[in-house]
Formats: structure tokens, C-alpha cells, sequence
């Protein structure tokens, strides 16, 4: 991408300072060179602020590697643009989402010069996103778990969704009602789609009974709402609330009042008679202590006077010569001489003459407010009994003294698979496990107490129940009921014994496993397996666990072995897998690796530590970096002969000039010259022949680079090879060895030459990103097939000819050792790419 200059081009100049959303040219490095107006307005910051800063300063931390990554990929070529959502941080501390475009602009040979980005606010767009997932979620939990039953049906009278309450209320399945609503539902739906059609938005309300699965009967209180969108009906709601009790209820109440009439006629319940207009003709003098009136006072005047508005509906259509029934009972509100309104129960009757018509009402009146009271709180309570009960995922059983049970919830049919009628009226001691009876037997319990058991199941199997009991007692404190909530633990059973086997597992594990194991806490070994007692020569595990654990470790290591166990301790994160030296009991060292993890033990928190020997191991891979060293050395004969040769064959030529009499004085400074590039030469293959010491020191990178490509230039053009190298101006220090250092480069590189038969170029780039040294060694040779790159570093595996495999395994462990990484990246017929990762010195102190 090619970009117009923003000193120059004033229609680009202008665009980009004018630009509705946020621009910015970016250096390569994430700095911001030139923003926008739109752009400070955004973040906060004013345009000299925000130059100063990189994109990962106003970056959320947990959006900043994504961005790193893909800046790498437009930096490397493997893309010219991408775009992004992440989160900035404002100058004043808001977080604000935004859609971020990148795009590269690269010179005239396709290398990157800076960014290019456009920044767009969309916070507003994220948090709409965000509330419309929120209704949604809130929208289906209201729909999914209401417990009563809800379906929705389209104008076009297609059942969309039915809730599961379907099958608890009805015992049909919501499948079973896919295509077609029972026909009580189904014409009250019809009758509410035809108004929704009408563009009504009003509710209809009413009562019906259905049949269910089981031949039964339930009644329902039903609601019909129009579904709404953008302000106009799509369908109806159904909601459909069971109300089959307090149906049979007020039946039953009706059916004792028609036959107790006769009865009630008599008592001090008021008299009245009716014209068939609703005019009082008689009133008895009960009136007086019902509603305060005298009868006198009332015979002559409109009844309907002494009614609540909002009751007189129903009592209207009840007189008038045309009226189709006889007996009306109706339960209203009437207004007493104070004013007050009182609930009264009537019972009417109306008298016909010979022609039909009628000639007047009878009526007899009870004052029942203290009954409607009663019926308002009763009402209120058996709702609340029936959503506890009927929803309850627990079993609710009410017992008599002796265990029988008189009753029992829905949810025994869900959790054991009785019908609550097979359960009432049988002790409760039919479906205990033998030996959990047995026990319950032997047990006294409290008022309150909590037990646990195994219930026979109607399928056979047993079923492990936590059960609380409450006795409830009579006025002379004998047991009269006892209440029993009882929850299905059978999940919890199975956890606690699956952990406590894998408790079992777990320290047969630890217990036998080949390496060290040892747990402290608060600084002080708590348990140690027999491994550890061997390892480090202690008589018993008594003796180890009594050692404070620093004490074993080396004097070299103790500081970094105390920041390992502080690390978990704190952060309870993983000290990873680390290489130190360790002491015996007897004063022996001991290499060894070190990996400490955070863990429970005995409801503390602990520290977790793995101890393995590894002495065999460094004496094997010692072994095979001397190996590849010497095999290494003997590669390079050729190389470096051939570059000895040429700075002789001039020393020669210069001798022969002398010994016939001819000598000039810059002869001499040209065989000085040869001679101390054979010195050169020599030096370092004698560095790469040094014994294998280990000596840890502050290093530069560069040079050892810088050294490996001088001695393996030679080499390198003898295959028409160009060894390019590319580094920024910190040299990157590290703490490491030297040597081992310079034999890994070493080796990375002549596998490099090796790869590339037909010469070509090999890059080695250096750089430092978050906190480690990045060194790549990129060659242009065949490649390294996909399913063979996992292979790559273990010994004795290699795709040259005649190879040992020993020199990437001998890096990969060198590298390792210094705490670092290799990573490698291969295309068939583009080249090979390795990686390796060092973490950087810090500073040393003045």
C-alpha cells in the first residue's frame, strides 16, 4: 500500500484531519507519529499527548496480544491489513470499544514503513449487544421455568412454543399439542386472534376445564396478550394457570350452602322481598344489626342503591320480567347507614304469577365480610401452598405419628416413580433400605432433625435421599404431624465417593511415583513420599519432614528456590519445570529438576514440589554436546582450510617476491593482515574445541552472532551462500554461557548452509519483545515436511543424509537450560524458520 503524504497532499491532508472516526499513521514499533482530531476526541488525550504514547498504552491488557500479533504478521509480510475489536482506555479511565482497520505502507522493495489505522467508536453498538443478549436470556428463563402453563400462537393460528409446565398441569407432552390446542383453548384463542387482527391490544381473560392425560379434569385460569412487535400483534400469549382446587372448593362451599338453606332462612340472617324492578317491599329487622338501617327506613327504595357500583352488574341482569332464572345466589358489596361496605351473601328467589311473569324476588341476606376475609387469606395461602408444593424439585410428605403417610407432592412421581396415591396411606418404612431402617429405628430424633437413607425406587434400585423433619405437635405437645422435605443426593453420594477414590488414586500416585514428592506448608515439609526419602538419604519420612526445606536445597539456588515457593504461595500460580542443585542429607549435591504447582492439603493451601534426578541425563547430554561439537569441528575442516589456504598461498607469493630482492613496505602490512585472519580463524576453532565448562555471565548476543557468522563465513560461500544479518542497536543481553551459546547458533546456522544446496540467502534477525531476546535464523532451502516438524530436536532424528540428529537435540537442551525456548516453522519448497527465545540480563547495577 502506497500512502500520499500528509505534508504534501492537502485533499489527503484534509480528509485525514476531517475524517468522522479516528485516524493515525503508526510507527512500526506501535508509536503513534500523526492522529486526528477525531481520534484525540475519542481517546482524551490531546494530539501532543498522544503522539508520545503506543497504540498498547491506550490498549485494554487483555486485548493487547491479538493486536501484537497481527502487527508482527503486516511487519513479516503474511498480510497488508486486518481489522480488529478491542477495547481503549481513555485518558479519563473509560473503557470504549472500537473497530480498528491496519493497513501497512511499505517502500519501493515491499518494506514496511509505518501503519496506517482507522479507529471507529462502537461502545454504543457493544452495550446494545449486550442488553439485547441480557432481555433475551431474561425472556426465556420467564418463559422456560414459569410454572404455569404459557404457550404463543401466530395470527395464523400456528402453535409456536408451548413451556414444559404443559406436562405437569395436563400430562400431555408440549409435542402433543404441536399442531392443535384442546378445543376449550383453541376457541378462546380463536376469539383473541380475531380482535389482535382488529388491531385490539386489549387482554381476554377467562376460565374453562380441560381433560387430562389421565381422564381427570383440570381448570384453568386463562390470559390471553397479544404478542407485540414494533407496535403491532404477531400472535397471542397463552397463560394458563391451574386453579382446579380452588375450583372444587368454591363448589363444594356452593353445594353446603343450597343444602343448608333452609336452615340459614331461619337464623338472624336479613329478610327482604323485591318488586321485579328491585324495589324494597318488605325487610326483616335483622337489617338493623346487619346494615344499620330500620326496615323503615329501606321499604320503598331502589336495592341496587345499597350496592357497590362495581358489583351491581351482576345483579342487575337478575331483575325484570324478562329474567330466564329463578334462584340467583350472589356474593356483593353493600353500604351500610355508616357508609361503610360490607360483604353480603344473597340468596334469591324469584316468584312467578300464572302467566309466567315474575311478581317478585325473595331474598335472604348474610352479612359474610369475616368469611370473604377468610376466603381472600385462604385463597392467598393455598397458591402459595400449591406453587411450593407443586414446584417444589423436593418431596414434601406429611405423616401421623405412627410413620403413615397423608400426603405426598407431585415431585415423588419425578424423583421415585410412584403416583402420590401408591404412597398415601403406607408407612414410610415400606421404601427404606433394610439397613438404613435399622439404624433410623435405633435413632432418637429431635423436633427439627436431619437424616439421610436409601429409598426404593418403583423401578428397583435404591436412591439416596437427605430427608428434614419437623414434628408438629398438639395442644397437649403430643406428636400430631410430622413434616418431611426430602432431596435426591444421589449426585452428591456418587461425588463423594468417586473423590474419595480418586483420593485413593491420587496418593497411590504420589506414593509410588518415581520422583520426589513433597508438600509444604508455610515453609514446612507436611508430607513426603518414599521417593523423597530415598533421594535425599534420609533414615525415614519422620526425619525428612522434620528438615526445613531450604536446608536442601543449594546455597547457589536458595534465593531462587525461595522466590519459586513465595510465587506459588502468593500468586497460586506454577513455578515452572527449572534446573538446580540440591543437597542430600549427607552433604551430597544433587542435580536435579524443580517444578513447584499450587494445592489443598488438608484445607490449607499448600506448595506442591516435584523433585527428579537428572544426573544421568546431564552426563548423557554432555556426552552429545561434545559429540555434535567434534562432528561439528570436523564439518568446518573444509571451510576453514580453504580459508587458511588463501591468506597462505599470499604469504607465499610475498616470500618468493623477497627472496629474489624485491621488497616494498606495504608488502609487510598485507602478510600482517593474512596472518591475522589465520589467527582469527584459528581462535575460534579453537573456542568451539574448549572442554564443556559451564560459565554464566552477562553476554551480548550480538557478538556471539557476529562470531558464529565469522567462522562459518567461509563455509558459507564456498556454497554460494550469502550470510545476511540484521540487528537493532541494543545488543540484547542475556545471562548465559558463552560457549554453549555460540554452539547453538552454530549449529542452527551450518544446518541452515546444509539445507540450501542450491546457495541462496540466509537471514539472521535479532530483536527484543516482551522481555526475551528473539533471535530467527531464516534459510531459503526445501523445507521441512508438516508431519516431520514435531520430530524436530529429539535425538538421533534428521532429515540429512548423513546425520546424527544429536546437534538441534544438544540447542534444544541449551536453550532450555537458560530458561529459553525454540520454536521452528516450515513451508515445502519456501525454507525453514528457527526461533529462539532468551529471557534479557536486567540491568546491572552501577
Amino acid at each position: 500500500m502506497t500512502l500520499p503524504s500528509l505534508d504534501t497532499d492537502s485533499l489527503f491532508l484534509h480528509a485525514f484531519n476531517h475524517s468522522a472516526i479516528g485516524m493515525a499513521i503508526v510507527g512500526l514499533s506501535g508509536t503513534f507519529r500523526r492522529v486526528n482530531p477525531s481520534l484525540c476526541r475519542l481517546t482524551g488525550y490531546p494530539e501532543a499527548e498522544l503522539v508520545t504514547k503506543t497504540f498498547v498504552d491506550i490498549t485494554h491488557p487483555d486485548d493487547v496480544s491479538p493486536g501484537e500479533r497481527m502487527r508482527a504478521e503486516l511487519i513479516e509480510g503474511t498480510a497488508d491489513s486486518y481489522q480488529h475489536e478491542k477495547r481503549y482506555i481513555r485518558k479519563d479511565g473509560v473503557h470504549i470499544w472500537v473497530h480498528l482497520s491496519v493497513s501497512v505502507v511499505r517502500d519501493s522493495i515491499g518494506q514496511p514503513l509505518f501503519f496506517v489505522s482507522q479507529i471507529q467508536d462502537i461502545s454504543h453498538r457493544k452495550r446494545a449487544e449486550h442488553l439485547l443478549k441480557s432481555h433475551m436470556q431474561q425472556y426465556k428463563s420467564l418463559f422456560d421455568e414459569n410454572p404455569d402453563l404459557v404457550y404463543a400462537v401466530t395470527l395464523d393460528g400456528e402453535v409456536t412454543s408451548i413451556n414444559g409446565s404443559v406436562e405437569r398441569i395436563t400430562g400431555y407432552k408440549a409435542s402433543d399439542w404441536s399442531l392443535e390446542l384442546p378445543a376449550p383453548l383453541r376457541d378462546g384463542m380463536r376469539y383473541a386472534l380475531e380482535h389482535a387482527n382488529e388491531g385490539s391490544m386489549e387482554t381476554y381473560r377467562f376460565e374453562t376445564s380441560i381433560p387430562r392425560k389421565d381422564g381427570g379434569f383440570v381448570h384453568l385460569d386463562v390470559t390471553l396478550v397479544p404478542i407485540l412487535v414494533d407496535g403491532e400483534a404477531v400472535g397471542v400469549y397463552g397463560i394458563a394457570k391451574d386453579v382446579t382446587k380452588q375450583a372444587k372448593l368454591i363448589h363444594q362451599l356452593r353445594e353446603s350452602e343450597r343444602k343448608y338453606r333452609l336452615l340459614a332462612e331461619h337464623s338472624l340472617d336479613m329478610i327482604a322481598r323485591f318488586n321485579p324492578f328491585g324495589v324494597f317491599t318488605y325487610v326483616s329487622p335483622s337489617v338493623a344489626a346487619v346494615l344499620g338501617y330500620t326496615p323503615e327506613e329501606l321499604i320503598g327504595t331502589d336495592g341496587l342503591a345499597l350496592v357497590h357500583p362495581e358489583d351491581a352488574k351482576s345483579i342487575t341482569a337478575f331483575y325484570g320480567t324478562d329474567a330466564t332464572s329463578d334462584e340467583q345466589l350472589t356474593v356483593f358489596r353493600s353500604r351500610t347507614k355508616n357508609g361503610d361496605y360490607i360483604w353480603i351473601e344473597g340468596r334469591t328467589k324469584s316468584v312467578r304469577g300464572r302467566s309466567g311473569k315474575v311478581t317478585e324476588h325473595i331474598a335472604v341476606l348474610r352479612d359474610v365480610s369475616d368469611r370473604e376475609a377468610e376466603r381472600a387469606r385462604l385463597r392467598e395461602v393455598e397458591e402459595l401452598y400449591q406453587l411450593i408444593a407443586g414446584n417444589a424439585r423436593d418431596i414434601i410428605t406429611i405423616g401421623g405419628p405412627d410413620g403413615t403417610v397423608r400426603y405426598v407432592s407431585p415431585a415423588v412421581t419425578s424423583l421415585l416413580g410412584y403416583a402420590p396415591e401408591e404412597i398415601v396411606g403406607k408407612t414410610s418404612a415400606e421404601w427404606y433400605h433394610p439397613e438404613d431402617l435399622e439404624q433410623l429405628r435405633r435413632r432418637s430424633f429431635a423436633d427439627e432433625d436431619v437424616f439421610w437413607g436409601r429409598v426404593l425406587h418403583k423401578n428397583g434400585a435404591y436412591v439416596w435421599f437427605e430427608t428434614s423433619v419437623k414434628f408438629i405437635r398438639n395442644a397437649a405437645g403430643e406428636v400430631d404431624k410430622i413434616l418431611g422435605v426430602s432431596r435426591d443426593i444421589s449426585e452428591r453420594k456418587r461425588a463423594e465417593q468417586e473423590l474419595k477414590a480418586r483420593e485413593e488414586q491420587y496418593r497411590q500416585i504420589v506414593e509410588h511415583s518415581p520422583d520426589a514428592i513433597l508438600i509444604s506448608i508455610n515453609g514446612r515439609f507436611v508430607y513426603v513420599n518414599e521417593t523423597a526419602v530415598e533421594l535425599f538419604g534420609a533414615a525415614s519420612k519422620e526425619q525428612l519432614l522434620s528438615v526445613e526445606p531450604l536446608t536442601l536445597v543449594h546455597p547457589d539456588y536458595r534465593r531462587l528456590a525461595l522466590q519459586r515457593r513465595r510465587f506459588v504461595q502468593e500468586r497460586r500460580d506454577v513455578a515452572e519445570l527449572t534446573e538446580c542443585t540440591y543437597v542430600r542429607l549427607d552433604g551430597r549435591a544433587l542435580d536435579v529438576e524443580v517444578k513447584s504447582i499450587p494445592t489443598v492439603y488438608q484445607d490449607e493451601d499448600a506448595v506442591h514440589t516435584i523433585v527428579r534426578d537428572i544426573a544421568e541425563r546431564k552426563k548423557a547430554r554432555a556426552l552429545m554436546a561434545q559429540s555434535e561439537k567434534l562432528s561439528a569441528a570436523g564439518q568446518l575442516a573444509a571451510g576453514i582450510a580453504h580459508e587458511i589456504r588463501n591468506p597462505l598461498t599470499s604469504l607465499k607469493g610475498f616470500l618468493q617476491i623477497m627472496q629474489r630482492g624485491t621488497s616494498k613496505p606495504h608488502y609487510y602490512g598485507i602478510m600482517n593482515e593474512e596472518l591475522n585472519r589465520i589467527e582469527s580463524i584459528l581462535t575460534e576453532l579453537l573456542l568451539l574445541a574448549k572442554p564443556h565448562v559451564t560459565a554464566m555471565t552477562h553476554v551480548p548476543l550480538r557478538s556471539i552472532v557476529e562470531r558464529v557468522v565469522g567462522l562459518l563465513e567461509s563455509h558459507a560461500n564456498l556454497k554460494n551462500i550469502e550470510l545476511a544479518v540484521r540487528w537493532p542497536s541494543d545488543p540484547l543481553r542475556i545471562y548465559g554461557d558463552e560457549n554453549h551459546l555460540k554452539q547453538v547458533f552454530i549449529n542452527f546456522v551450518k544446518n541452515a548452509i546444509e539445507a540450501m544446496p542450491d546457495g541462496g540467502v540466509i537471514r539472521i534477525e535479532g530483536e527484543a519483545a516482551e522481555g526475551m531476546a528473539v533471535v530467527r535464523c531464516v534459510d531459503q532451502g526445501h523445507g521441512i515436511p508438516a508431519e516431520k516438524l514435531p520430530l524436530v530436536g529429539r535425538p538421533f532424528f534428521t532429515t540429512k543424509e548423513y546425520g546424527t540428529g544429536l546437534g538441534l537435540s544438544v540447542s534444544y537442551s541449551i536453550v532450555e537450560a537458560h530458561r529459553g525456548s525454540v520454536a521452528v516453522e516450515s513451508v515445502a519448497g519456501r525454507g525453514t524458520t528457527f526461533t529462539v527465545k532468551l529471557p534479557l540480563a536486567a540491568p546491572r547495577q552501577a
